[in-house]
């Protein structure tokens, strides 16, 4: 069974876990763990390594956040992006692919890799484009074909009218309830930064409820201490369980995988990375500090790991986050798309917009039965103050005599040679 572990992060709220889990294992059922043989798909390095990247930049108590969400939701506003510009190149730099087309596939194959819901397992994900009314009735704008026909074909997303100018206050009360319904209100509050100047709004969310594999039992719960980032200690209802799972360790941390009941050839888990020393409360510094590499090579070499039976005890939990994206974005190196160099020509024909505003908001409840989260992403979209025009052609018309040369591109030899005076 393959697992995803950063495409929905969870992953992210293992931040959370990651020191709040003792873990004990008799290491007669250990056999000298060896480095998984296969390779990372490109899928996942792509997307991971954008995961990693927001997480290090992270700085709050807990953290939660979804590298799906933010990357799909970045990836229906690449499609906007006038292509060859700076615009495109910081957001292709930051997904790390070549242009939009490829982003594009990628996320269509992150999909097609994702576990399929059933009774125990549910796991969906949403798209919606809002246009504002107002700014369709100007002479020639209209929503770019292109555009719609990729948000339909690859995103599945549906794109629909509102009035952010004349009546902003309706418009976020109908997102409110879009993000409810679309998280089985598990985020039932959602505040968002659409403002009345805003032309085009994106929105992504995603949604999974699930059972663990091998669930907790509530009889076996205790309650402990729990030693805080700052070294407090606080009461915690610790989950206890032996379960035979697939662990690994080196000299630095150690980590379990816990799998969700998925019932899928494709399979979904919370991966949870503490520290060797069981005195250490610098698990996020630790972790960030080390490469991307060997963060992949630790979890790879966890997934390629035999079971063996582990006492586990994890806290239940709930944790949540919300954070300006633009903010992120730009410690990320992303500059352009929100000044008034941007150059969004491609989501509505005859405009040129930016992003003026853009959130992330993530939830996560770990209990005894499973695991229930949910993210929403929002890039809310502005007029360019700056116009661009279309760049005008240069005429080139051979209509009077004319002299040619057939010569190499690169050191000139001229292979052939002419003139037309007559034809």
């Amino acid at each position: 069974m393959r697992y995803l572990p950063a495409l929905l992060c969870i992953l992210a709220a293992v931040a959370v876990a990651i020191a709040c889990v003792s873990i004990s294992v008799n290491d007669d059922d250990i056999n000298e763990n060896k480095g998984s043989s296969s390779e990372e798909t490109d899928v996942n390095n792509m997307v991971n390594e954008f995961a990693w990247d927001i997480f290090d930049i992270s700085d709050e108590d807990n953290v939660v956040f979804s590298p799906y969400s933010i990357y799909v939701a970045l990836g229906m506003l690449l499609n906007g992006a006038e292509p060859n510009s700076l615009t495109e190149k910081e957001l292709t730099d930051l997904l790390g692919v070549k242009d939009s087309s490829e982003a594009n596939k990628l996320i269509n194959t992150i999909n097609s890799l994702l576990p399929s819901s059933s009774e125990q397992f549910t796991l969906e994900s949403s798209n919606l484009i809002l246009v504002d009314k107002s700014v369709l009735k100007e002479s020639g704008t209209k929503i770019n074909k292109d555009f719609e026909k990729i948000l339909d074909d690859y995103y599945h997303g549906t794109i629909d009218v509102a009035d952010f100018v004349n009546d902003l206050a309706t418009v976020k009360e109908m997102i409110r309830k879009w993000v409810a319904d679309q998280t089985n209100d598990f985020i039932p509050n959602y505040q968002s930064v659409a403002t009345d100047q805003t032309v085009t709004d994106i929105l992504n969310v995603i949604y999974m409820k699930s059972d663990w594999e091998n669930k907790f039992s509530k009889d076996a719960n205790s309650v402990e201490k729990f030693k805080c980032a700052d070294g407090k200690m606080v009461d915690v209802t610790l989950m206890n369980g032996s379960f035979h799972i697939k662990y690994y360790s080196d000299s630095k941390y150690r980590a379990v995988e816990l799998p969700y009941c998925t019932y899928d050839s494709e399979g979904l888990a919370m991966y949870i990375v503490l520290p060797v020393d069981p005195d250490s409360t610098d698990i996020k510094k630790a972790w960030s500090s080390e490469t991307k590499e060997y963060r992949e090579t630790f979890l790879s070499n966890l997934r390629a790991s035999k079971n063996v039976k582990v006492n586990i005890h994890l806290p239940n939990f709930e944790a949540e986050s919300s954070f300006d994206l633009c903010e992120v974005l730009r410690s990320l190196g992303v500059t352009v798309a929100m000044s008034d160099s941007a150059e969004f020509t491609k989501i509505l024909d005859n405009q040129v917009l930016k992003v003026g505003t853009a959130k992330h908001q993530a939830k996560i409840k770990v209990d005894e039965s499973g695991t229930e989260a949910a993210a929403v992403t929002e890039i809310s979209m502005v007029k360019n103050s700056v116009v661009f025009m279309p760049e005008i052609p240069v005429d080139f018309r051979c209509d009077i005599p004319f002299v040619y040369t057939i010569s190499g591109t690169e050191d000139g030899t001229d292979l052939f040679m002419g003139y037309i005076g007559y034809l």
